[in-house]
């Protein structure tokens, strides 16, 4: 047995688990495309380079083990943790072709059997291909049982070298992405190792450069920006685990406002969002205020009006916890910080309150505090402040939720009483059938379904009523509301055909005739509407009633429609072309 079979297989729902589905999806039309080459084992390790959108391939790679993937990666702007198309295409490859996967002898053991004077040679050689990285030489890289001082310019000086190499031409965007994740790599290498000053150093020094960069670049997809929320997500797992080393903090800091400050000024959201978020989840009280200072500082300098609000917004998150009471509320009533203000209400066990204020919110914002209320154990008296406006509120999200609570705690009766109120509102079929579901779990839905159908034809309800009766298979119930005496679909035009559609496919087993007569009106409505895909549309619909028709014997009925409907349209060269392409 060779060491190729000792892996265990991976199945669709493995892949589907590690990815994602829509990346799965996505990664089948790679898969199938054969966009994965140059596959590669290296013990448990799969490795290969794989055809993207960008004219350079990604490299991609995933560890197996205990019958599923233990780890995954690709260089692609969003596959750093192993969950994007590139991986799903690696991982089908080794399902379903292994033998296209050659085994390598692992880099590790590869490495030290080589002598000193083999490996200085091989160093000179990558340099002689590839000169730029002569750099690394200068780089502290992480080595474990070993300690070097990493400094954040030197990790600069490099991705500001990528930028350099590349210039702007267009579609250079991803290479620079590739580079730049190269050496973020590093920095998630020396925090693997718990080294985690020195992959901060890692992640500043590459921010720091791209923060100065990234706006000159054609970039709609953002994938700049994607790499910069790499290091902003290395920083904030720094902040979370180091909260001893203070001066090592304020750069790591600093570094993450000046991120924000820059992309607020220029007007966009995806770093300055990630860096505020990141500042506010991890900063201690005293940094909190540092960090204060800094955006004072920028608020006298900025005279954007759209910046200045920006700033003056993440100001306010910064300071809220350190206000007083009687500046706090206020200041949140005013800003719309609602939950922020009944979360403090609730900690000082105001509960009666916290309710008051929640009672002043209207029906759009009042669910936006139900989390709040959840958190303190509250929730109860927050689901008997949203009872009260059972009868009068219009808006389906509380009606919802308070469908569902009722639900969960037994009271059926409640629940029913919530979803009848929401078919009122929405008059849809989807309302109808959780009030049929909850009335037959209670046991009585004849009575209510009569009462129930009699309001929607009260209130002409067409759509719905006949989606019921298909449901239901009333198929002469929904033919009535579809044709008029004439037989005619009644009121039916454009999109509208798609409920009258599914009538006809409904009825041609029972009603053949009437199935027909909705055909026709919808293929002479097709045709009158112009265009060869309109007219391909309509020849397959004319099928179908020759098949029904031809059922029913009547052939030469058919015939003489068909001849008819060639007559009124004999100006249409385009229909002629598709009756005759479609054997009609």
């Amino acid at each position: 047995m060779t060491a190729m079979t000792l892996l265990d297989p991976i199945d669709d729902i493995t892949i589907r688990n590690r990815v994602g589905e829509r990346s799965f999806e996505r990664g089948v039309q790679y898969f199938r495309a054969g966009a994965i080459f140059e596959a590669r084992r290296q013990g448990a390790t799969l490795k290969a380079r794989c055809e993207g959108n960008r004219a350079i391939p990604y490299r991609v790679q995933a560890t197996l083990g205990g019958h599923g993937v233990v780890s995954a990666r690709c260089t692609c702007p969003v596959g750093h943790e192993g969950q994007c198309k590139h991986v799903a295409a690696l991982l089908l490859t080794w399902q379903t072709r292994p033998e296209e996967f050659v085994e390598i002898e692992d880099l590790e053991a590869s490495l030290a059997r080589r002598s000193k004077g083999e490996l200085v040679a091989l160093v000179k050689q990558m340099l002689r291909q590839e000169p730029d990285l002569e750099l690394l030489l200068e780089t502290p890289l992480p080595v474990p049982g070993q300690s070097r001082s990493a400094h954040s310019e030197t990790y600069r000086r490099q991705a500001a070298a990528i930028f350099r190499r590349t210039g702007y031409t267009y579609g250079v965007v991803d290479e620079i992405a590739q580079a730049l994740l190269a050496i973020i790599a590093i920095g998630d290498d020396f925090a693997t190792q718990g080294d985690l000053v020195s992959a901060a150093a890692v992640y500043v020094g590459v921010l720091d450069e791209l923060r100065d960069q990234y706006a000159a670049y054609d970039d709609e997809e953002e994938i700049l920006p994607g790499v910069g929320q790499r290091c902003i997500d290395g920083l904030g797992r720094c902040l979370a685990s180091e909260s001893g080393l203070l001066p090592e903090r304020e750069r790591w800091l600093r570094a993450l406002w000046k991120t924000y400050a820059v992309d607020v000024a220029l007007g966009a959201t995806s770093l300055s969002r990630r860096a505020a978020s990141t500042i506010l989840d991890h900063a201690t009280p005293a940094e909190r205020r540092l960090v204060v200072s800094w955006v004072r500082d920028e608020l006298l300098r900025a005279r954007d009006n759209l910046c200045r609000a920006e700033l003056r917004e993440f100001l306010l998150d910064l300071e809220l916890d350190f206000l007083e009471d009687d500046q706090f509320y206020p200041l949140c009533r005013e800003t719309g910080r609602y939950a922020r203000l009944i979360d403090r209400l609730l900690e000082r066990h105001r509960l009666a309150d916290a309710i008051e204020e929640a009672r002043q919110l209207d029906d759009d914002l009042i669910l936006d505090v139900t989390n709040t209320f959840e958190r303190h154990q509250h929730l109860a008296d927050f689901e008997r402040l949203l009872a009260e406006r059972t009868a009068t509120t219009t808006n389906p999200r509380i009606l919802e939720w308070l469908q569902r609570r009722n639900e969960a705690g037994g009271d059926l009766n409640g629940a029913l009483a919530h979803a009848a109120r929401l078919l009122d509102l929405r008059d849809s079929f989807d309302d109808y059938r959780e009030l049929r579901r909850l009335a037959r779990t209670i046991g009585d839905w004849t009575a209510l379904r009569n009462l129930t159908l009699a309001k929607l034809r009260g209130r002409g309800s067409r759509s719905t009523l006949i989606q019921i009766y298909l449901d239901e298979g009333d198929v002469d119930r929904a033919l009535e509301l579809v044709s008029g005496s004439n037989a005619a679909p009644r009121g039916v035009a454009g999109s509208d055909f798609r409920l009258a559609l599914e009538v006809a496919r409904a009825a041609e087993a029972s009603r053949p005739r009437a199935a027909c007569e909705i055909y026709q009106h919808y293929a002479e409505h097709l045709i009158a509407q112009r265009g060869r895909n309109n007219y391909a549309t309509a020849c397959d619909v004319l099928r179908r009633i020759r098949t029904l028709l031809a059922s029913l014997g009547e052939t030469t009925a058919w015939e003489n429609y068909l001849a008819g409907l060639r007559q009124k349209n004999r100006s249409l060269r385009a229909f002629q072309d598709e009756l005759e392409l479609a054997g009609l």
